[in-house]
């Protein structure tokens, strides 16, 4: 019996799919499907160390992606055979050779113990900076990739050159045996379309005629050589990229298999950070791994129900038990919390955070789960035969260090034969020492776990009045099946309902209407429990709640007034500056008496400057005003609200009330302008970048651009999806000080590359 149908049944694959949408290389999905769970504790141990440091490098705020990283293991695999690749299989190397170089560098600080191992395994090949001096940035091959392509190109266009000039002269001088005024290419050769009653004038050779039959496409005489000198220069320029393209290849056979182990350790990392990207944007926690066989899972969400609907529950497997009976209502949870508990367990082995407050989790040598009703045509099994066939199968090879979960043990046949074989089979793991969950309907694996010590007897938890399940958990508790009570809802027959206890309490024993009254009473009890945790929660809420609205108001009074108080002194500020220029002035000026008077009753009234937004109590040694007045002095002493005030010498009391707090006199020092000149490269490489890290250093490097007075700058974006092209443009077109932008020119770049253009900018 496969292992891994276990694992399907508790949706473990599911999840594997949520962690999936985390992975950034197109190979990382498959291949954490095919993952093994281990159940060796080392490698437990290592998974949860690795997702650690990898959570840690997360919530400090830095990036780790993934995304772009091409499967590139056939394109090395040919390489390695001896095959020649295309100038695009090569940039795909290359591409994966600076994701490689990347990363490495990316993580050269990084002091995590597992993660550097991986990181550490990277290898690069010097080699590769031939293959980018070959490539542009569209991934072709360059013209001046060697000195003899550079050559044959230029060569080329010096014969085109020619041949359009030729052409020109034919067409002005032949216009009158034209049928249209144009060149032509057939076969690769330059030809024109010549009347029929003219095309045996000139020499040369045909090319077939027009579709209308009223002319031929000739090559003349003049054009032969020249097209077998365009048509050489092609070739050679054909051969010379062949040349260079079977060097690149063999750059990147030599070092084939070190990058097939580049690829096999970042796809490694992508897991890795796969799962703790899942753990981080869900708040995640590590569980705690111990190998003592205790389980607790405190307020745990299951993974794959939505956040907001979801309903967290605590779950305790402890030392003084062997195993937990679950009862209660139909759709009430009982499955639900039984492949919570088997997941938990293989996210821990597997290395994957669990949604929870606080999670330990101990070692098992195996889990084996029985949640749903799998036939076997070719075995002709009934459902029961086949939670039979299972149950056989964990008798067999589970252990005491094993976990066993089974939903609705028993189920498919007699409900008296199967309470029985359902109770031997309880006996036989208990005998075992085998740990067990399971669920239950039946009443006598309810009493019988009742009686048992070794059983932990939970249920989950059933509205009375709404007839709806609450999906809680509760331990030492007794779950009611509650069938009559929801089908008053459909049936809505209150005599059939009535016969229906009738039978159900005439039928019932006086040990199980015992056992009944229990679980009402216990079933009161945790609903007022229920409330009284709900009503703490609210209030501890509504306590929050004001506590955060009286911070922000906090915050946002002392920013507003920290805001007003720094423009005030910025205010302040200038005035006093107004007044230094003034002192200066009059000392340096030779004034007339009125002249001077006029100056410095306008200093005076400067250092004056009433602050009404600004009010502070007066104290010994202010500057203050007497009413008002143009008195100003300086307060010497302060007593039962009254007053002694310095007026260059004169001792006078008054009422504070009566005084108005001036700013100190504040000699400002000589303000000396100073300017520097900020000299910014012509261009700007933004090639590998994302969006959001790319704009944000551009917005910069333009704004110091303009600043250093260019005309105009270079920005490298490359082509790729056109993303980043198209952010850049965009920004561009908002930007005020940018007059123009366009596509680079062939050996600029093309379009991979943008100039932009300043407003009245000169070259600095």
């Amino acid at each position: 019996m496969p292992l891994n149908n276990s694992y399907h049944s508790l949706e473990f694959d599911a999840v594997l799919e949520k962690i999936a949408f985390y992975c950034g290389m197109d190979s990382s999905p498959e291949r954490l499907q095919n993952e093994e769970v281990p159940f060796n504790p080392l490698l437990i141990e290592r998974n949860l160390a690795l997702t650690g440091e990898a959570m840690a490098i997360l919530e400090e705020g830095k990036e780790v992606s993934f995304e772009g990283i091409n499967d590139v293991r056939e394109l090395l695999e040919r390489a390695s055979k001896g095959e020649t690749l295309t100038a695009y299989e090569l940039n795909q190397c290359l591409v994966f050779h600076r994701h490689c170089e990347r990363l490495k560098k990316s993580f050269k600080e990084n002091h995590s113990e597992y993660l550097n191992d991986y990181f550490q395994t990277l290898v690069l090949d010097k080699n590769y900076r031939e293959i980018e001096k070959m490539l542009d940035l569209n991934g072709k091959i360059r013209k001046d990739a060697s000195e003899k392509l550079s050559r044959l190109y230029n060569a080329g266009y010096e014969i085109n050159k020619r041949i359009s000039e030729e052409a020109r002269e034919f067409i002005k001088e032949h216009r009158s045996s034209l049928q249209e005024e144009n060149s032509f290419t057939r076969n690769d050769r330059v030809t024109f379309l010549l009347k029929n009653a003219d095309k045996n004038k000139y020499k040369g050779y045909r090319y077939g005629e027009s579709s209308s039959g009223q002319a031929a496409y000739v090559e003349p005489e003049q054009f032969i050589e020249l097209n077998n000198a365009r048509n050489d220069n092609s070739i050679a320029v054909e051969e010379e990229i062949r040349r260079l393209l079977r060097m690149a290849s063999r750059i990147v056979s030599g070092s084939a298999d070190m990058y097939l182990t580049n690829y096999d350790s970042l796809s490694t990392l992508d897991l890795i950070f796969a799962k703790a990207k899942f753990g981080h944007s869900h708040k995640g926690i590590l569980p705690e791994f111990n190998r003592d066989g205790e389980l607790y899972l405190e307020y745990i969400a299951h993974p794959l129900i939505d956040p907001q609907k979801v309903v967290r529950n605590t779950y305790h497997f402890g030392h003084d038990i062997s195993g937990i009976v679950i009862s209660g209502s139909n759709t009430g949870g009982k499955t639900v919390s039984l492949k919570l508990i088997g997941l938990s367990v293989l996210m821990t082995y597997a290395g994957i955070p669990l949604i929870a407050e606080k999670a330990v989790i101990p070692l098992y040598d195996q889990v084996y789960a029985d949640l749903e009703d799998d036939q076997s045509i070719s075995n002709a099994l009934s459902s029961f035969s086949a939670h039979l066939s299972k149950i056989h199968y964990y008798l067999e090879n589970a252990t005491s260090n094993s976990l066993v979960l089974i939903d609705e043990i028993g189920t498919g046949t007699d409900p008296k034969e199967a309470e029985a074989l359902s109770l031997a089979i309880l006996e036989r793991f208990l005998e075992r020492k085998i740990p067990f969950v399971l669920t239950t309907h039946y009443e006598e694996i309810k009493k019988f776990a009742f009686r048992n010590e070794d059983i932990l007897l939970s249920a989950v938890g059933f509205d009375r009045e709404k007839l709806v399940p609450t999906y809680r958990y509760y331990e030492n508790t007794l779950g009611e099946s509650n069938a009559l009570k929801i089908a008053g809802k459909y049936l809505q027959d209150e005599g059939l309902l009535k016969r229906a206890e009738y039978y159900l309490e005439s039928n019932r024993s006086e040990e199980e209407k015992a056992l009944s009254e229990i679980k009402q009473n216990l079933a009161a009890a945790k609903e007022s429990e229920e409330r009284a945790a709900a009503l703490l929660k609210e209030a501890e809420q509504a306590k929050q709640k004001h506590e955060e609205e009286l911070r922000r108001f906090e915050e946002t009074r002392e920013a507003r007034k920290k805001e007003a108080s720094q423009e005030l002194d910025a205010y302040l500020e200038a005035k006093k500056e107004e007044a230094q220029q003034l002192i200066e002035e009059i000392r340096k000026s030779e004034l007339r008496s009125e002249q001077l008077k006029k100056k410095t009753e306008q200093f005076d009234k400067i250092n004056t400057i009433e602050v009404k937004e600004k009010v502070e109590p007066i104290r010994v040694g202010d500057r203050v005003r007497i009413g008002d007045g143009d008195r100003v002095g300086t307060v010497i002493s302060l007593e039962k609200g009254r007053a002694k005030v310095d007026l260059k010498g004169l001792s006078i009391d008054v009422k504070q009330k009566e005084l108005t707090r001036l700013p100190p006199l504040v000699k400002k020092k000589p303000y000396t302008e100073r300017s520097m000149k900020k000299r910014v490269s012509a261009e700007l490489n933004l090639v590998g970048m994302r969006v959001e890290e790319a704009l944000p250093i551009l917005e910069k490097y333009l704004d110091d651009a303009f600043g250093s007075k260019r005309s105009s700058v270079k920005i490298i974006h490359g082509i790729g999806t056109m993303a980043l092209r198209n952010a850049c443009r965009n920004y561009l077109k908002k930007c005020s000080f940018v007059n123009a932008f366009h596509d680079g020119d062939y050996y600029d770049g093309g379009g991979a590359v943008t100039i932009v253009e300043f407003i009245n900018g000169s070259q600095g």
